[in-house]
């Protein structure tokens, strides 16, 4: 019976690029590592401060950079009853779409909330006024300072939303105090 050679294979090894990842090299018998086909170049990675734990938290400060005012707070909403009183929820340009769902800009922890969005709530840079609307196939109404929300209405300082057992205020950051289209 012949007698083959077994070599133990080897991990494959790694070139660390300057912005911290690591990528596959090849190696060639007794030579060093060199990188074949790299990855095009990625964008630059957003600085991230050192972690800070807070019992079984761990807060990560990211620096996302200037977006344009794409979503820059607006206002809030702030639960004044219901599962998640006292908690605030960051409005931002266009339209917040409000429901059970996590996925959604504001997700409300009440079985009585439809999963789908049930309202949506917007910001008019252009008006310097909040709007909140039902959304197309809600199955539940929603009420706005006690009256039924059917459709569109402007939604001003301090007026109260009601979602199933849930009720959130509005707190404006923009008005026609302040926008983040201001000129200097």
């Amino acid at each position: 019976m012949a007698r083959e050679n077994f070599r133990r294979p080897t991990p494959t090894p790694t070139v660390t690029a300057e912005a911290g990842f690591t990528i596959p090299a090849t190696v060639a018998d007794d030579s060093a590592p060199s990188v074949v086909n790299p990855a095009p170049a990625a964008a630059p990675v957003a600085p991230v401060s050192a972690p800070a734990s807070t019992g079984n938290t761990t807060v990560v400060d990211v620096d996302l950079g200037n977006n344009d005012g794409a979503m820059r707070v607006t206002g809030w909403l702030v639960c004044t009853k219901g599962s998640a009183v006292g908690k605030d929820f960051r409005l931002h340009n266009g339209w917040n779409y409000i429901g059970r769902d996590p996925a959604l800009d504001i997700s409300l922890p009440d079985q009585r909330i439809d999963s789908a969005p049930m309202v949506k709530v917007a910001y008019d840079d252009r008006s310097r006024s909040f709007t909140v609307a039902p959304c197309e196939g809600a199955k539940n109404l929603a009420y706005l300072s006690g009256g039924a929300l059917f459709g569109a209405m402007q939604f001003k300082a301090y007026d109260r939303l009601q979602l199933g057992e849930t009720e959130v205020m509005l707190v404006p950051l923009c008005s026609e105090a302040f926008s983040w289209n201001e000129e200097a």
